[in-house]
């Protein structure tokens, strides 16, 4: 995956990303509802926009916060994707950290350890 523009257009392209994916989440919105398309290209959009070797670890924070509340909205309705889920894994340093990110996620519906 190449680098997309300086931080400036990236960070202007995150923010519409965001604010379209806010619209669409909007409570009273039934025409257009986020999709298990929108919640993969979501996270696709996060990995070109947002890579995690060019972070602060403040932004890298941020970042996860975002992944966490598009994750949880994904499965609140449904829509997660081996594809969708695959991409998601991709935005962390490592597979720990992806572990670490996903299993207190998990906890409310099933038993689940690192083991």
């Amino acid at each position: 995956r190449g680098e997309i523009g300086n931080d400036d257009n990236r960070s202007v392209a995150m923010g519409l990303v965001v604010e379209a994916y806010m619209e669409m989440t909007k409570d009273g919105n039934n025409v257009y509802r986020p999709d298990a398309h929108t919640y993969a290209h979501m996270f696709k959009a996060i990995a070109c926009l947002l890579p995690s070797d060019s972070l602060s670890s403040d932004d890298y924070a941020e970042k996860l916060v975002l992944c966490k509340t598009i994750f949880e909205s994904c499965c609140r309705e449904g829509q997660m994707t081996k594809s969708a889920f695959w991409v998601l894994s991709k935005l962390f340093r490592d597979e720990n950290e992806f572990l670490d990110f996903l299993l207190p996620q998990l906890s409310g519906y099933v038993e689940v350890s690192k083991d």
